[in-house]
């Protein structure tokens, strides 16, 4: 099935996309005086999240340990979407190709702070590539993430929708993790709006639209 999906790839977009599927993972970090963010180069996701200011409980004995937002090992993110090209149709999941970049780039940014970038770019055919860029401001919880999909649009003129599949699984920080789970929860916004929704953890599977 693997070699099959490949040859079409080859056939319909390129030997470039076809490569990224084999490689080795590569890591990369940016960060700034209150978070340390790395990224993977499977699927150009982000694989780890460090609060350097917020600590795990500790009996006192123990040393403080910073805070991890999740457990990297179960780090998911997925982009799918459907590429035509004539008769034929793929559909591309970004989990199984391996991104390149060439590193993290420091710049000033309108404020005259140091910010940090790094895009992460899966190549496709004929100079065509779909960009994932993450951006951390100075002092800033909150990375920027821009996806970019340049030279792509005699692909994807047909393309209405994407799939995002986006899973962690969180690590105990507190003692008592029962109340961790009943305060837990995950913010959200849609675009364009100034008000924030809530999706308790606690209150199990939840769905909002």
């Amino acid at each position: 099935a693997k070699q099959h999906f490949q040859s079409e790839l080859t056939r319909n977009f390129g030997e470039e996309l076809v490569a990224a599927m084999e490689g080795e993972e590569q890591f990369y970090t940016i960060e700034n005086e209150a978070v340390s963010i790395t990224l993977s180069s499977r699927g150009g996701k982000i694989y780890d999240v460090t609060l350097k200011d917020y600590f795990r409980y500790s009996d006192g004995e123990e040393a403080k340990e910073p805070i991890k937002m999740f457990d990297p090992a179960t780090a998911k993110f997925d982009l799918g979407f459907y590429m035509r090209r004539g008769y034929s149709e793929t559909k591309l999941n970004t989990e199984n190709f391996y991104f390149t970049t060439s590193g993290v780039e420091s710049f000033t940014d309108e404020d005259g702070q140091q910010s940090q970038r790094i895009a992460l770019r899966l190549p496709m055919d004929e100079g065509a590539y779909l960009e994932f860029s993450y951006t951390l401001s100075p002092n800033d919880y909150m990375v920027d993430y821009d996806v970019r999909f340049v030279g792509m649009s005699e692909w994807m003129h047909n393309t209405t929708s994407f799939d995002i599949t986006w899973n962690n699984t969180s690590y105990q920080n507190e003692r008592g993790y029962k109340n961790e789970n009943m305060y837990t929860s995950l913010y959200y916004r849609h675009p364009g709006e100034t008000g924030i929704e809530d999706l308790g953890v606690s209150e199990g599977n939840k769905n909002k639209s």
